[in-house]
C-alpha cells in the first residue's frame, strides 16, 4: 500500500488587495493486488473563501466541494 498527502493554499490579489484565499487538501491510497491490479481511492477537500466586496461576482463567491475517486487499473 502506498499512501500520500498534499496541501495547499493559494491567494490571489487584485489591485494590491487580497481577493480569495484557496485551501485544498488531498489524500491518496494505492494498494496492489496480484502486481497487475491496482485500486486507489483518492479524496480531496477544496474550500475557495472570497473577500467581501460590494460588488461581487459569480466568480468571486465562496464555496466548498469534497471529492472522492475510486479506481481500478489493470497493467498487462
Amino acid at each position: 500500500m502506498r499512501s500520500s498527502f498534499s496541501a495547499s493554499l493559494n491567494r490571489s490579489y487584485a489591485n494590491g488587495a487580497m481577493n480569495s484565499n484557496i485551501i485544498n487538501f488531498r489524500i491518496t491510497n494505492t494498494y496492489v493486488v496480484k502486481k497487475k491490479h491496482n485500486l486507489n481511492l483518492s479524496m480531496m477537500a477544496l474550500n475557495r473563501a472570497a473577500v467581501s466586496t460590494l460588488q461581487t461576482t459569480n466568480s468571486s463567491k465562496s464555496f466548498s466541494e469534497f471529492t472522492t475517486t475510486l479506481g481500478y487499473n489493470y497493467n498487462f
